[in-house]
């Protein structure tokens, strides 16, 4: 009996059917290997099936006649079901893949230490010889799109072994012409995968089967297999309903602008009547023929349309508002990529989300990589498109500000943060675009070490749903828009825990070079990272195995490279008393009593978002046990029990560690929202973990319910991020925008505070320096918006909104860098022109001795897209010295 039974699906391919059956004979007695060929036959019109009749007195070889039925699919299946041998082989016909490889790709399977092994042109060793860049370029492009379903490096070869169970348990109506991605779709990650490199030639004799056709079919596979009812019919029905739906659009935000309607009202309202026409004209028409799709129309389908619609009209916002505003289009030129983003994400949504094909033997897990792909992608557009949007926070500009002073240090912290502003603004001028872009870069750095170390504890499948769940939680989401010291820290402390991982579950050496180098550039982004070093300590000394490094050279050469690193911040500190050592340390512990845990708590619900926390406070209480790594993943470890109990300590330690010094902290001292951010990063893979439901312990009902309140969660997540950054760019319909709010109409307040500065410059014949009466905040927005204001004056403008605008310090009050930086110096008799919130600190005794003559309080209101969004106050006077 056969052990290995290799199956040759054939149409007119007479001429290379001799040369194939004696190059896989030569390979299989060379290899000792007993096999049978079955060539099944899909209806050829030249002589192949009567070359194969040749051939059949001599080999072990079967013909199988059939008609074309179910494609290139149907004929594997066919031939499979009377294959004899439980091994079954894959080869095309025409050569293109080499014979000579077969004993290859059958020893894993036979061996059992695989379930599938894959010819694979992609991975080391594998090539394409003879293939222009272009191909190649289109084959990898080809292969992206399978990326929800496998993290296979080409899983669309037709090369491949198998157990023939494997084969015969596929659907017996599949079709398609890739039958190894029905494979890797139906059997999920529990299909354990090798891929043997492979020389793949172009056929010399006949002609190819591929042809355009055959690319729309494989994107309708790939379509079906992660659950969407899209198909060639229902994108050209979607397309003519959108087309509907984009004349409406364009025809009432043309006729609102018109009308005098803000650009963000028109946009909104145009959007959401266009919606309502597609949703219906979708619901009865564009999706309703699609085989397997869920037609019913409930107002829960209505919602989640309505869900669908609201992320895609925020997305178009951000296009809108990047567009109009940094790229200085028209808002009628701008519309149209604006509403082709929007109609992208609304037909993924309807295809995958609102009318999605129901089909029990696709794997659930690679429904969950198609989403959390989508949420990774949604979300990196969102935040690039308004990254230029929402006016700069005061600490975004406070940083803008320590980038105009360039230095290796400064009180508060390190200067990574204003290195990077520096270099961004350098490029790109002073805009807010040019601020946040390394928070934006910096997210993308740390995306990718938190896919790194996922991948490395869990495997791939688990590596792609832990980046959705980083995408949305608040606080990685925040940390990659805003321009703050997490950013970079978020990078680092991802990177960090790679390496570390590396070092010690991998026990690589080079590893701690990759941790010293993190841990040094982000102690120039913030000093906690320090907190990682504990851990690193506490770690060692707990692992027994990991001891042994105590005894070698590479951790102490990483915390040498580290300490280089971080050589410019220990330099500015011992030359200036150490001063910025003890801001953050001693200064803080010498603060006074207050009990924080209960606000430490809070600011992890609110970073986490509540599932998240509990999601997280599950893990670390240790609900559901150790979870053990994908079967599926070619990382897995040979002792898989004592690989899972490595994980869990790797993640206990580097959880705990860092949040009891910070809850010990709380008990007597007062904490800041942000600082328990970076913590989270380690429990990140365990969470994408369990968002299937097949990953999630029945015995643990608090994991079975946060596994039912993630999507709910991640969808209420990106929902309000995203209406928060199209209020603060664009304002709701109908133009309201938060009332008294202090995070918009900063431009509007500096034009208005520049006007009044020049006026008394008039009356007084002396330039009037503005003063900011809060600590940083005002003071710095001020000096960003004024610059923005005075950029049509040249190097004279900006050098007057740098050195024009000062801190409160010449009052007598802290101001933090304001009191370092040499500024121009308000002399005796300086006009100043105080600025504040609150009128009552313009009032006090202690503001008013230090004046020859105070003006009365005065109001001014600040305003955005021609709303009133802020009322602030100001008294300008003389000032005494």
């Amino acid at each position: 009996m056969p052990t290995v039974s290799i199956i040759v699906p054939t149409l007119n391919e007479a001429a290379n059917i001799d040369p194939l059956i004696t190059r896989i004979e030569a390979a299989c007695l060379g290899a000792a290997l007993d096999y049978e060929i079955l060539v099944v036959d899909d209806g050829s019109t030249d002589d192949t099936r009567d070359r194969v009749r040749c051939l059949l007195p001599d080999h072990p070889l079967r013909l199988i006649e059939r008609e074309p039925d179910h494609g290139l699919a149907g004929a594997v299946l066919d031939a499979a079901a009377q294959a004899a041998a439980e091994v079954v082989l894959v080869i095309d016909a025409d050569l293109s893949h080499p014979p000579e490889a077969i004993p290859a790709l059958a020893a894993p399977i036979l061996s059992g230490l695989a379930d599938m092994a894959i010819g694979s042109r992609y991975v080391t060793g594998g090539s394409t010889p003879g293939w222009s860049r272009l191909r190649r370029l289109v084959s990898r492009f080809a292969t992206l799109f399978s990326w929800p379903l496998t993290e296979v490096q080409d899983p669309l070869s037709g090369f491949f072994a198998v157990r023939r169970r494997r084969l015969l348990a596929l659907d017996k109506t599949v079709s398609g012409f890739k039958i190894g991605l029905e494979l890797l779709a139906q059997a999920g990650e529990s299909l354990r995968v090798v891929e043997i490199p492979i020389a793949f030639h172009d056929r010399v004799e006949g002609r190819s089967k591929f042809g355009l056709a055959n690319g729309f079919a494989y994107l309708e596979q790939l379509a079906r297999l992660l659950g969407g009812s899209a198909s060639g019919g229902s994108a050209l029905r979607f397309g003519l309903v959108g087309l509907l739906g984009m004349a409406l659009d364009l025809s009432l935000f043309s006729l609102l602008l018109s009308r005098g309607v803000s650009l963000g009202t028109a946009h909104a309202t145009s959007f959401l009547l266009a919606t309502i026409n597609n949703y219906l004209l979708n619901a009865y028409w564009a999706f309703r023929r699609e085989p397997g799709a869920d037609r019913a129309v409930t107002f829960n389908r209505y919602a989640l349309f309505l869900v669908v619609a609201v992320l895609a009209l925020c997305l178009r916002g951000g296009v809108l508002a990047a567009l109009t505003g940094g790229g200085g289009w028209s808002p009628r030129l701008a519309i149209l990529p604006a509403v082709l983003a929007a109609a992208g994400v609304n037909y993924f949504g309807a295809a995958w989300l609102v009318f999605p094909v129901r089909d029990r033997r696709v794997a659930p897990e690679l429904r969950w990589n198609l989403i959390t792909w989508a949420v990774v992608a949604y979300v990196l557009c969102l935040r690039l498109v308004y990254l230029g949007g929402p006016d700069l926070l005061q600490e975004e500009a406070y940083y803008w500000s320590y980038a105009q002073r360039l230095d290796i240090g400064y009180l508060d912290h390190p200067p990574m943060v204003a290195w990077l502003i520096w270099l961004s603004t350098s490029v790109f001028g002073d805009t807010e675009f040019a601020v946040r872009l390394p928070a934006f870069l910096s997210g993308l750095v740390a995306a990718v070490f938190v896919f790194k170390l996922s991948r490395n504890l869990y495997g791939g499948g688990v590596a792609r749903r832990a980046l959705g769940v980083f995408a949305v939680l608040p606080v990685f989401f925040i940390c990659g828009f805003l321009m703050t010291p997490d950013a970079p820290l978020i990078a680092c402390w991802a990177a960090a825990l790679h390496y570390l991982e590396r070092a010690l579950l991998g026990r690589h050496s080079r590893a701690w070079l990759g941790v010293g180098a993190a841990l040094g550039l982000g102690f120039l982004s913030k000093y906690s990272i320090g907190l990682l070093g504990l851990a690193t300590l506490v770690y060692v000394l707990l692992d027994r195995p990991s001891r042994a490094w105590l005894r070698q050279p590479a951790p102490y050469l990483g915390a040498l490279l580290a300490l280089l690193i971080c050589s410019p911040v220990i330099l500015w500190n011992a030359q200036h008393d150490w001063a910025s050592f003890a801001f953050q340390s001693t200064n803080r512990l010498a603060g006074d009593f207050h009990f924080s845990l209960p606000q430490l708590v809070g600011s992890m619900l609110l970073l986490l978002s509540p599932t998240g926390f509990f999601a997280a406070a599950g893990a670390l209480l240790g609900k559901g046990g150790i979870p053990p790594m994908a079967s599926g993943s070619v990382h897995a470890p040979a002792d898989e029990i004592g690989a899972s109990a490595d994980r869990r300590r790797f993640e206990l330690i580097y959880t705990l560690v860092p949040l009891a010094v910070l809850m010990l902290f709380s008990l007597t001292r007062a904490i800041k929202l942000n600082w328990t951010g970076p913590i989270w990063l380690v429990l990140v893979p365990w969470l994408g973990y369990f968002l299937c439901s097949g990953r999630v312990p029945q015995g643990s009902r608090l994991l079975q319910r946060i596994h039912r309140l993630w999507p709910a969660t991640m969808a209420g997540i990106m929902l309000t991020l995203a209406i928060m950054l199209h209020v603060l760019t664009l304002a709701f319909p109908l133009q309201i925008y938060p009332a008294r709010s202090s995070l918009i109409g900063w431009h509007d307040l500096a034009d208005q505070i520049e006007r009044i500065e020049d006026r008394i410059e008039q009356e007084t014949g002396q330039e009037p320096m503005v003063v900011g009466m809060d600590k940083y905040g005002i003071t710095s927005r001020l000096a960003f918006y004024r610059t923005s204001v005075l950029k049509q004056r040249g190097p004279l403008g900006r050098e007057e909104s740098l050195n024009g605008t000062i801190g409160r310090h010449v009052l007598g009050l802290s101001s933090l860098m304001y009191q370092w930086w040499q500024l121009r110096p308000a002399v005796p008799g300086s006009m100043l022109i105080l600025v504040d919130e609150d009128p009552e600190n313009l009032t006090k005794r202690s503001v008013e001795r230090h004046f020859e003559s105070l003006g009365a309080v005065q109001q001014i209101d600040a305003h955005k897209n021609g709303s009133r969004v802020g009322t602030f106050y100001y008294r300008i006077g003389q000032w005494k010295g």
